[in-house]
C-alpha cells in the first residue's frame, strides 16, 4: 500500500515497490481529453500527465494499453492523490495510487 507524507515545502513520498520510467497509454471517460501518459509505474501507482487538472481524490477507472503483445491490456480503478499543473512547461500532472484489489 502506497504511503504517503506530505511536508510544508515538499512532498515526500514512500512507495512501497520500485518506480520505472515506463510511457503507456491510458484512456478513461474521465480524464481531460479522454486520455493520458504514464510518466512512471510502480507496483502500487503511476504518475500521468494529462490535457488538464485532475481533482485530488477522484477514482478513474483506467485503460491501460501496452505495446507489447505479451503484456495484455488492463482496466483498473485508481485514485488521485495528488494532482499539479506544471506552468512552465504547460503540463498537468498527477499521481494515482492503484486500489487495492487491483495489486
Amino acid at each position: 500500500m502506497l504511503k504517503w507524507i506530505f511536508k510544508k515545502k515538499e512532498e515526500a513520498i514512500t512507495r512501497d515497490s520500485e518506480r520505472f520510467d515506463v510511457i503507456v497509454r491510458v484512456k478513461s471517460r474521465q480524464l481531460p481529453g479522454y486520455r493520458a501518459l504514464t510518466l512512471d509505474i510502480s507496483g502500487s501507482g503511476l504518475q500521468i500527465e494529462t490535457e488538464g487538472l485532475l481533482e485530488k481524490g477522484k477514482i478513474l477507472e483506467l485503460e491501460m494499453e501496452f505495446d507489447r503483445p505479451e503484456l495484455p491490456d488492463f482496466t483498473c480503478p485508481a485514485q488521485v492523490m495528488w494532482a499539479k499543473t506544471d506552468d512552465s512547461r504547460r503540463q498537468h500532472l498527477a499521481g494515482l495510487a492503484f486500489q487495492p484489489e487491483t495489486h
